[in-house]
């Protein structure tokens, strides 16, 4: 017979070691990427209109 014993595991404690994506998984994280560009300003303003704010 097979006794089933809960272990706690803390959330902080763990660490993702692998991923297992299927195709579906796959195709999300690729047009995520596309619509997120690297190297693109996140922020709602601009450098040059926040110094003349500030001027």
């Amino acid at each position: 017979m097979i006794q089933l014993v809960r272990v706690g595991i803390r959330p902080s404690k763990v660490v993702i070691t692998r991923l297992q994506l299927d195709k579906d998984h796959k195709k999300i994280l690729k047009r995520k990427a596309k619509s997120c560009p690297v190297g693109k300003e996140k922020g709602k303003y601009k450098g040059e209109i926040i110094e003349k704010i500030q001027e």
